[in-house]
């Protein structure tokens, strides 16, 4: 993260950090707003380790864990919510954005979806099977669709591994809504780019499989 970046995100959650000694229970915070804000960035920068960040910080657990949370929701209440742009003007603006300089060969495509699994280390114990991958650990689901400019315009996460792509993005309200007239979000025409892992539909493509990859539909 840039020094830019840092001091926006700072200006937009200043006014919710708790400063020093406006702690709760008789334990009030000691370490700045803005060292634990960067502390906690730091830390889920590193693969979610918070042992590194008390190690660079010279901080105990307890410590850093007393503020991880409230970080976070501080964090949440002071950035803008995702919000999908509905607007024609925008739809069209990433798309031409998509061909001009991602390169692109599709027109039209809006934004792009991807999925990731975040590792967990607990679980629900009754639903722990439903969490392993067949890398034998547990993971939740992160799914996001971002548009030209790598910007996050829609995400879902915490679903279990075992859910597979396409069915817990069929099994989202952002699905749901596009499935419906009323409530569709993608003008006409405007589509939304995935991977081999998600069902075909009118607005959703995805890549050739490869057995039907011939020379012509490879380039």
């Amino acid at each position: 993260m840039s020094v830019a970046s840092f001091e926006y995100l700072y200006r937009r959650v200043h006014p919710i950090l708790r400063g020093a000694g406006g702690g709760k229970d008789g334990r009030p915070p000691t370490i700045p707003p803005p060292v634990r804000l960067l502390l906690v960035i730091f830390g889920l920068t590193h693969g979610g380790s918070q042992f590194v960040a008390c190690e660079v910080a010279d901080l105990a657990e307890p410590a850093f864990c007393a503020f991880l949370r409230e970080v976070l929701a501080d964090i949440i209440k002071g950035l803008p919510p995702v919000c999908f742009p509905m607007w024609l003007a925008s739809e069209r603006e990433s798309a031409a954005n998509l061909v001009s300089q991602q390169a692109c060969r599709i027109s039209r495509v809006f934004g792009v979806i991807y999925v990731t699994l975040i590792r967990v280390q607990t679980p629900p114990a009754a639903r722990k099977a439903s969490y392993s991958t067949r890398k034998s650990f547990q993971d939740v689901l992160l799914t996001g669709i971002i548009d030209s400019r790598k910007r996050f315009i829609w995400i879902r996460s915490g679903l279990p591994s075992s859910l597979g792509d396409s069915r817990a993005f069929k099994e989202s309200a952002g699905y749901e809504r596009q499935q419906t007239v009323v409530g569709r979000v993608l003008h006409p025409g405007h589509v939304i780019l995935s991977d081999g892992g998600f069902a075909l539909d009118y607005w959703l493509l995805k890549p050739y499989p490869q057995q039907q990859l011939t020379l012509k539909r490879k380039f």
